[in-house]
This record gives C-alpha cells, structure tokens and sequence, in this order.
C-alpha cells in the first residue's frame, strides 16, 4: 500500500474527538484527579461563553503546589491550594484547525514545547491532538530513520535515592517534565510530574525510588523510528532511554517523535513504496 506523504496528512485524520474540560472555577484538587484518571497531562479550561480561554497543565499544578507548600511550611511536598483554575492555569491556548496540515501542528508543538494542541472551531473545541496522535503518524509513515537522529541527547538522571523535594526541584528548575532514575548508573525508572503530583502528600524526604514508575523503555539506538513509537505505544511506555553497549547515549519522549514530522526536514526518511 502507497505510503500517504506527510503532506497530505490533515489533523482531522488523527484528532480524538474527546477534549477533557474545566470551567475557571474548578478546584485544583479535582483538576488533578481529572487529569491522573484520564492519563493527560492538561486541561482545556473554558470561559463562561462557552469558548476556550486557556489550558491548566500539570506543569501550572507543580509550579503552584511546590511554591504554596514552601511558603506556608506545609510537612508535605505539594499544597494544592483552594483556589479555581482561573488563578494558575495559563492562558494562551495552542489551537489548530480541523484541516490544518499534520506538519504544521508538529511545527506549532514544537515551537511552544507543548505536548498537545486543541482542535478548535470558532473558539470552541471539536478535538485534540497529542504526540500519542502523531506517534501513529510516524508509525503509519514508516519512518525509518534511526532514533539517534532525534533523541535527546543529554539524559537528565537521578540517583534512586534522591528525595522528592530535590526531584521536583530539579522538574521545576530544568523546565523539564521527567527525569530518568539510575541505580548503580542503570536506568531502572522514571519520575515525571505524574509521580510528583500522585506524591504531593508524601514528605518531602521521600525517596524517589518509592515513588517512581517504571514505565520505560530501553532501546538500541539504531532502532527506527516508527519501531520505537510502535514499542512506546503498545507498553505505554512514557520515556524510551536509547542505549549503545549497555550505556545511556540519550532519551526519546514524545516531543522527539514530533520533531521527526516537522516539514521538509531532512533527517526525515520514509519507506520505499
């Protein structure tokens, strides 16, 4: 079968019609649990107009419940204040068209280092768009260009034994959404801000190693690319580290599958048909 040129590839092919919602009177708390119940990392927050007026993410949750915690000396690691999303969510919405082009959206997530965009229709949303969406892009794609040409090359790490006041600092200071946790310097978990908001009630002291996932992936980095977006996809692995003889050369999230769709970009190389 004829392989589809990126090009031609248009966001209302890929879009999932379900956009999770808040109003700006939302409690943070139940934001959260909204957000860890359906697996997503933001929500579309929408005015009483009924149009779309900004996005809470998990990375507005972390940075409010770290400040409030230190500054009211709370014994745990995050404090989700009782306030409404209006007062920490952010405001510019990242939005495409249902016929924008999937490049394009690759480009405009890339550009804003945002992990979804919302489909919108005059200001009112009819889906959403996530690197999950454009992993099947290039799955379908067949995009054979060794993940070594795309991943991250400084491998962000902790040590087991780090406490989760220092791991979210280092979330937090790195503008970074997840760290790979290494014992004996092998990889052997990750700690996102999944793991620090699900933590939030634990003590500061903590170790990470009790708190962390370990939902990721090792791979060779030879291995393609659309390979590696099949292995994620399939375990719903949330990192990849890419190994060369048993040694982290660098790591693959979701946004490093994105930038492989970005237009006219040479490193971009598709099956023969």
């Amino acid at each position: 079968m004829p392989i589809v040129p990126i090009s031609d590839r248009l966001v209302r092919d890929y879009a999932v019609p379900e956009v999770h919602t808040v109003s700006t009177e939302e409690d943070l708390s139940v934001c959260a649990a909204k957000m860890r119940t359906h697996g997503i990392s933001s929500l579309l927050v929408m005015g009483r107009d009924g149009l779309a007026a900004g996005v809470l993410s998990r990375t507005d949750l972390l940075r409010i419940g770290h400040v409030v915690a230190r500054a009211a000396g709370r014994a745990t690691v995050l404090e989700l204040p009782r306030v409404g999303v209006g007062d920490a969510m952010t405001w510019r919405v990242e939005s495409v068209l249902k016929e924008s082009r999937i490049d394009e959206a690759a480009l405009r997530m890339t550009a804003r280092a945002v992990h979804r965009v919302f489909v919108l229709d005059e200001g009112r949303p009819v889906g959403v768009l996530s690197t999950k969406e454009l992993m099947r892009v290039v799955m379908d794609e067949q995009l054979r260009t060794p993940i070594s040409g795309f991943m991250t090359a400084s491998v962000v790490s902790i040590d087991a034994k780090t406490t989760l006041e220092q791991a979210i600092s280092m979330l937090e200071n790195g503008h970074i959404s997840g760290l790979v946790v290494t014992e004996d310097e092998l990889p052997i978990g990750i700690f996102t801000q999944v793991e620090a908001l699900e933590a939030r009630a634990l003590s500061p002291g903590t170790l990470v190693d009790q708190v962390m996932s370990q939902s990721l992936l090792c791979l060779p980095i030879g291995t393609a690319l659309h390979r590696a977006a099949g292995f994620a996809l399939s375990t719903r692995a949330r990192r990849i580290v890419c190994v060369d003889h048993r040694q982290m050369r660098g790591v693959m999230t979701g946004l490093d599958f994105v930038r492989a769709l970005l237009p006219s970009d040479p490193g971009r190389e598709s099956a023969a048909i």
